[in-house]
């Protein structure tokens, strides 16, 4: 889901990353307004006390940089990082151009997701699958190693932002 525009020079991924979560913090975003709530607002009340302090709101914004990859063979490819789901309510990832990111159908199969300076990727997380009885189920995504061994020797950067519920809001399915 394209949210947002990346930065196009991951040097500056941190001044625009500040300014960013300033804007999302303060408005609230749209990315709220999830059709399967009778209220409409519910989400974004849940979610009032990002920035205000990480014992209000576990929100927080995460740089990630996978350095490059040397000592490995092709017999050995793994991954950066293994397969997992987010426990948050969604996770909002940049990625620089080298991406790397897959995500997992329900068949099991996985597919690359593409990176470009124009997407933002968010990828659901527990806490919305939970809230939602899992219409929005949670995404399963990997960093694998890469196979090619030019690829394999470049650092992988990322930047995401974790949206987490306010602390004292009870994560329960909605009717």
């Amino acid at each position: 889901m394209v949210v947002g525009r990346s930065p196009t020079n991951p040097r500056s991924w941190l001044d625009s990353a500040q300014l960013w979560k300033c804007r999302m913090i303060r408005r609230n975003s749209l990315i709220f307004a999830i059709p399967t709530v009778k209220d409409p607002d519910f989400f974004a009340l849940a979610h009032t006390k990002m920035g205000e302090g990480f014992m209000d709101n576990y929100t927080f914004l995460r740089l990630l940089n996978y350095p490059p990859v040397t000592m490995v063979t092709p017999t050995e490819i793994g991954y950066r990082c293994a397969e997992h789901v987010d426990y948050r309510t969604f996770s909002l990832l940049f990625q620089d151009k080298g991406g790397g990111l897959q995500v997992r159908y329900s068949d099991g199969s996985y597919i690359n997701v593409p990176c470009s300076d124009d997407h933002i990727l968010m990828i659901t997380g527990r806490t919305l699958g939970s809230w939602t009885n899992n219409r929005y189920r949670p995404t399963y995504h990997r960093v694998p190693i890469p196979e090619d061994k030019h690829t394999r020797q470049l650092s992988r950067l990322s930047m995401a932002f974790f949206v987490h519920p306010n602390s004292d809001v009870l994560v329960k399915p909605l009717p």
